[in-house]
């Protein structure tokens, strides 16, 4: 190497070394799919019949995905259904379900059962909540637990008030940034703004950062519905419209661009749109808006 400066001449002789480029570091897609019908704080006339179903469907989602070149599926898929899914247990099946995951990995939570709205913070109930905010498992708890899992999160809730937990619609009082939504309170902005800023607004406990793909199945204030017409198994509305567009079993018409992935932008212009073919007063949320992640591949 030569350069010459102002008549100054300077040599060097530099030696590159050149091997094969490593190879970039493998994802592990690991899920927990929790389903809770049988609720002895709701009585008999509360219980729910679809969520140990929904499971199901979820789990044969998780069986058929097939990601990247390599063809991976999920390492792990975990569940708890009815009076196995108590707060404890929910808490500490996050943590073993989870314990390996590193920044390259993907965790899935998936969540159908009751939800509950009080002091106008969202819960989720567990099979033991007994109407006691301290029984059910908050926004604060969940995003503690699961940021608590390095890598990409996935969180898939069919609850009612189940958008509280990404800040959607949860208060008028726009004095108090923990109860705005993002979309809310940055209306006013322009798009580079939002993109700018947006991650320093939303505040930490809700599930609302980067590590974050999130879809619910309603507003904060709105309730969530299951069917069970005859001959059919029992379903929530949000999970089946999820199993039906992003389902191998019904050739997940949610791939709108036929490249066999599904993003989660994807899912929710295909769930938001057959929850609304079916009538029911629920308005599927999701965070972040646009999002191109991949959810499900096949």
């Amino acid at each position: 190497i030569t350069l010459e400066d102002n008549g100054i001449v300077k040599n060097d002789t530099i030696s590159v070394s050149v091997t094969d480029a490593p190879i970039s570091a493998k994802s592990v897609y690991r899920a927990l799919a929790i389903g809770i019908g049988d609720y002895i704080y709701y009585g008999e006339e509360g219980d729910l019949i679809a969520p140990p179903y929904d499971v199901n469907k979820m789990k044969e989602i998780f069986n058929d995905c097939q990601f990247g070149l390599n063809n991976t599926g999920f390492s792990k898929i975990s569940e708890l259904k009815n009076t196995q899914a108590t707060k404890s247990n929910i808490l500490q099946r996050i943590k073993t379900t989870f314990s390996d995951a590193t920044n390259d990995d993907v965790s899935y939570f998936y969540f159908s059962g009751h939800g509950a709205s009080l002091n106008q913070t969202s819960y989720l109930c567990p099979a033991d909540f007994n109407g006691n905010i301290s029984t059910g498992i908050s926004v604060d708890e969940l995003e503690s637990a699961l940021s608590a899992i390095p890598g990409t999160k996935v969180v898939l809730i069919d609850s009612c008030h189940s958008g509280g937990f990404i800040g959607k619609d949860i208060s008028s009082d726009e004095t108090n940034i923990n109860l705005i939504s993002e979309e809310d309170f940055l209306s006013n902005f322009n798009e580079s703004i939002i993109n700018s800023f947006s991650d320093k607004i939303i505040t930490k406990d809700l599930l609302t950062s980067s590590e974050y793909q999130v879809l619910t199945s309603s507003h904060w204030y709105q309730s969530s519905y299951e069917l069970y017409p005859p001959n059919v198994e029992p379903f929530g509305v949000f999970t089946q419209a999820l199993y039906e567009g992003c389902g191998l079993k019904n050739n997940f018409p949610a791939d709108t661009n036929a490249d066999n992935k599904i993003s989660l932008n994807e899912a929710y212009n295909y769930i938001a749109q057959w929850v609304a073919a079916m009538r029911v007063n629920q308005n599927v949320q999701i965070f972040p808006l646009n999002s191109s992640f991949t959810i499900f591949e096949y």
